[in-house]
């Protein structure tokens, strides 16, 4: 099938060059209650903790920790998927023949998610290197494996608001929605072996953080959604639509990304608050949706000669059932 081509911004004009953000920034941490750097993918435990606080275990004791266990495993919505569901660009030529296969594998696998409700797309910009990783990482390892990050994280940036046609605003109240992805041994292996995909996503981290899409050239960043659950919903005949035109077709966001490094990761956050009207509005048209959705999430670097075919998975997750109205840590103005 064709991939869509440009979710992108139809907001004013800019120079098409992000403001440089210098990689050694002090950033403000995103706090704990304790005052704490807030710990990676411990979002999930917010509800949870919340929960157990008002009952009681037998005698008033302590919940057994594998309860408690039990209790985050089925709160915390996201699990990891077969890379296979995607069907991605191979060769020989795909310019002309178009030729796409299931992807074999993925260089990363999905560790922890986190959502945030957050004022300002600020307050969700950048997390890596605002948010404690150690958790993600073992003790000792090099943070960067062959030219490729250990980690690799994921910001959606979703607006909670009505978008308008008639007015230019891209910013405000929003959902933010935090995938963290951890570099597996097919990525270190294909990085070691200089596999064309592999090589193809060295390049796309090692360039500069306010580099244009333009300047990139083919190697653009691709997202893929799939509604895993549409026949389990009434949707109606526009907003079923909809879903059936775009459902798991790849997707880009020319302008509507900030890039972020950090001494074990690497980042891609996307603004859909930037997005065009028409992408806009039917996400919004979601919003009472949310919590019904089995959605199929996977990310990848577009590769298009043969000695860079077939295209990679950089890593995929599929979440059930996240409410973007309750769930979430609530982030201070």
């Amino acid at each position: 099938g064709k991939e869509l081509k440009d979710q992108g911004s139809k907001g004013p004009k800019s120079s098409g060059r992000a403001k440089r953000r210098p990689e050694t920034i002090n950033h403000t941490p995103v706090e704990s209650k304790r005052g704490k750097k807030f710990r990676a993918g411990s979002s999930r435990h917010v509800k949870l903790m919340t929960v157990l606080s008002g009952i009681q275990w037998r005698g008033g004791s302590k919940f057994p920790g594998k309860v408690e266990a039990l209790i985050a495993e089925y709160i915390r919505k996201w699990e990891p998927m077969d890379p296979a569901v995607f069907k991605l660009r191979c060769g020989p030529n795909y310019r002309v023949n178009g030729f796409k296969k299931p992807s074999v594998g993925s260089f990363y696998d999905i560790v922890a998610m986190d959502s945030f409700h957050a004022p300002t797309k600020k307050h969700v910009t950048d997390v890596g290197n605002k948010v404690d990783l150690s958790s993600l990482l073992k003790e000792g390892e090099e943070g960067w494996v062959g030219g490729l990050p250990r980690l690799w994280i994921v910001v959606m940036q979703i607006p909670n608001y009505s978008p308008s046609f008639l007015t230019s605003k891209y910013d405000g109240d929003g959902f933010g929605v935090v995938f963290y992805f951890r570099l597996n041994q097919n990525g270190i292996d294909a990085i070691k072996r200089r596999v064309g995909a592999a090589r193809v996503t060295k390049k796309f981290v090692s360039q500069p953080l306010d580099i244009t899409d333009a300047a990139r050239g083919p190697y653009l960043w691709k997202n893929i959604v799939r509604l895993a659950n549409q026949e389990d919903l009434n949707l109606g005949y526009i907003v079923g639509g909809y879903v059936q035109k775009y459902n798991a077709k790849p997707f880009l966001s020319r302008n509507c990304k900030t890039y972020h490094r950090g001494p074990a990761h690497f980042e891609v956050d996307v603004d859909i608050h930037r997005f065009n009207y028409v992408s806009r509005k039917g996400m919004y048209a979601f919003r009472d949706w949310t919590k019904d959705l089995t959605l199929d999430l996977a990310f990848v670097i577009q590769c298009q000669e043969d000695d860079e075919l077939p295209e990679k998975l950089l890593g995929c997750v599929r979440v059930t059932a996240l409410d973007s109205k309750c769930d979430g840590v609530s982030l201070p103005q």
